[in-house]
């Protein structure tokens, strides 16, 4: 099976490799768009070792006008900022949580949302799963 990635929203893409309906043809899917963007998405979505150091719930953010697909690809290297234990330690909470709105507002409104869902540990998408993800993708859970 030939699925791969056309400049689309990760969101875009992850719903479209999620209504597969084969649990095959999803590991597939995601094996052959397996870009470091998607990987990190899932990998900070899934991997229970991460916790996010921000509140629960969705921020007070305004959706991007625009739809750049490009635009997450662009804000990957910053989910660092958002980790427990690996962000710098001397940022103010409030500081945090004003960076992951700014990141919110730059990425496409889809996107925006997928990126609430990682940050809540859950997936949107209800046939793209830990175990899914882990079949597809073991090295991001070693």
């Amino acid at each position: 099976m030939s699925f791969t990635y056309k400049m689309t929203a990760v969101s875009d893409l992850l719903e479209q490799i999620g209504e597969l309906p084969k649990v095959e043809d999803r590991v597939a899917a995601l094996r052959a768009n397996g870009n470091p963007t998607l990987k990190s998405i899932l990998g900070h979505m899934f991997d229970p070792r991460i916790k996010f150091a921000l509140p629960e719930g969705t921020p007070p953010y305004r959706p991007s006008k625009f739809d750049e697909p490009a635009a997450l690809v662009q804000q990957v290297s910053k989910f660092y900022l958002f980790v427990e234990g690996v962000g710098p330690r001397d940022m103010k909470p409030l500081r945090r949580e004003h960076l992951f709105i700014q990141l919110l507002e730059s990425v496409s409104p889809n996107d925006a949302l997928l990126l609430i869902a990682m940050k809540e540990k859950r997936s949107p998408f209800p046939n793209i799963t830990y175990d899914l993800v882990k079949q597809a993708f073991p090295e991001l859970f070693a």
